[in-house]
């Protein structure tokens, strides 16, 4: 029997370029929406690191299979509980109608979501108004307060301590000194209470409806982790600093506590985060000689108010 799917998948940059592709996929979302009793219609390609497409008023989203390099096979099983878990604390979001894997040429785990009609926020947000802005804040935050709560799950990881100790990926860009003083401030950090953790909330994962209802999407980098690991993509990716979005979600944000903990949330998120502020601000990361220095760049950051970082 042929294979529905019928192209090579070797590498990243090739799947790059054919999870775009209609022509590529759909003998295989016709495969799928016929297993599971579903009407096809011509699908539309949507932006995303897996292929997503657009069917009536469905979306299917087929996750990269092992061979391309982008993801391991949890990645679908943390994305399919954490889009469970967020339908379940009533977070707006799609609503997830069907799971399963296709054994085709390659293994493709796939899952079938309502399509949300909206904009995505990162087309939005900039022709809000400022009492808009700090709608939209607000209802963010009432968002996170839902989700950023204790749960239990085998599936979803636990972001602990000696995980963040390990990430041995800060060597390649900063000073030893740099790194050793990370490490030693992330053993001083509290990891008691961890929680669901969305960790990857930028304008680009978020759609607003004609209501001005937010849905949250693409759960992938769920983990239980402390609740300020979502802080660097709210703060730096999706409020760009702004001040009167960082206001009404943070409430008074402008003091030494505040500017400690954002740094140190940095400092756990990853070392890309500190590579794509020192490049939106055009500094050179071997300045960040210390801690501090990263500190007051973040302060910089804060104080500008409108730091556009590209991811």
């Amino acid at each position: 029997m042929a294979n529905l799917f019928e192209l090579d998948i070797c590498r990243d940059s090739w799947w790059g370029f054919i999870k775009q592709s209609v022509d590529a996929f759909e003998s295989l979302i016709k495969a799928v929406f016929n297993k599971h009793g579903l009407v096809y219609s011509k699908a539309e390609n949507l932006p995303g690191v897996n292929a997503v497409f657009k069917v009536g008023d469905k979306v299917i989203k087929i996750f990269a299979p092992v061979e391309s390099g982008c993801y391991g096979a949890d990645y679908y099983e943390i994305e399919t509980e954490a889009l469970n878990y967020a339908n379940n604390v009533q977070v707006a979001s799609p609503k997830l109608l069907f799971k399963g894997i296709i054994h085709d040429k390659y293994i493709f785990r796939y899952i079938i979501m309502e399509f949300i009609d909206g904009q995505i926020a990162e087309r939005k947000i900039a022709s809000l108004t400022e009492n808009e802005k700090r709608d939209f804040s607000t209802k963010l935050r009432d968002i996170t307060n839902k989700l950023n709560i204790n749960m239990q799950s085998t599936i979803i990881p636990v972001k602990s301590r000696e995980a963040f100790l390990l990430d041995d990926r800060w060597q390649k860009d900063f000073s030893e000194h740099f790194c050793n003083e990370r490490i030693d401030i992330i053993k001083e950090m509290s990891f008691d209470n961890l929680v669901y953790v969305h960790g990857d909330i930028h304008a680009k994962n978020l759609i607003i409806d004609s209501n001005g209802t937010i849905y949250l999407a693409d759960f992938a980098e769920s983990s239980i982790a402390p609740y300020y690991c979502e802080w660097y993509a709210i703060v730096f990716l999706l409020f760009k600093c702004n001040p009167v979005m960082m206001t009404a979600y943070f409430g008074d944000y402008r003091n030494e506590e505040f500017y400690s903990q954002l740094t140190k949330s940095i400092l756990i998120y990853g070392a890309l985060a500190v590579k794509e502020i020192c490049e939106a601000m055009a500094v050179d990361t071997i300045t960040l000689t210390d801690i501090s220095k990263l500190k007051e760049l973040v302060i910089c950051c804060l104080e500008d108010g409108n730091v556009d970082i590209k991811y």
